[in-house]
């Protein structure tokens, strides 16, 4: 035998044996899929995750993330792990197995508020400052009624609602009721002496 034609045996021997793999994942996949489609307790901790979040964080993609603990997940074998990943990820979610947690991107449009007088602060989108800290005062100071005004007046015009969440200087992420505190806001009275 020639070495070429030895290679090639070995090619196909390699990609027969790599389909027949990836059919037998395929079906075991399916199989984990319904046992965990049927699992009472973890599809409660993963519609928690998508409506009840405990709290947000940044990934390491720059994005805004909701997480949730999910004491289900210490029940999945650690041999079908890389297949619940591929599971959740179709409802758009990642495993942290390292804090038993589901995450869920907010995606990667939202505002971050930085709140304060230092040169930092301000409201950004996509990374971009499109509010100084100067137009976010109120009597001189910070006011998050103003911010959330200004948030909300600009998510009208442009008719995008993404989420809205604050930064602390230690990188904590608090969602911002923009809402609730827009409804407080008190616009600036023009003073007379203006003319």
């Amino acid at each position: 035998m020639n070495i070429d034609q030895i290679r090639r045996e070995l090619d196909d021997a390699r990609t027969e044996f790599r389909t027949t793999a990836d059919a037998i994942e395929a079906r075991l996949y399916e199989a984990l899929s319904a046992h965990w489609d049927a699992d009472t307790q973890l599809q409660a901790e993963l519609v928690a995750a998508e409506s009840e979040p405990r709290g947000y964080q940044g990934n390491e993609w720059g994005e805004i993330e909701s997480w949730r603990h999910a004491p289900a997940l210490s029940l999945i074998d650690e041999s079908y792990r890389e297949l619940f990943e591929s599971y959740v990820s179709d409802r758009g979610m990642r495993v942290d197995w390292e804090n038993d947690a589901i995450t869920l991107s907010q995606g990667d449009d939202n505002y971050m508020i930085q709140r304060g007088r230092d040169r930092g602060a301000g409201i950004y989108q996509n990374g971009k400052r499109v509010f100084s800290a100067d137009d976010c005062l109120h009597d001189g100071e910070w006011d998050d009624a103003t911010a959330a005004h200004l948030i909300e007046t600009r998510m009208e015009a442009e008719g995008c609602f993404p989420g809205v969440f604050t930064v602390d200087y230690h990188g904590n992420v608090f969602p911002f009721e923009t809402l609730k505190l827009a409804a407080q806001y008190i616009a600036p009275v023009e003073s007379e002496d203006a003319e």
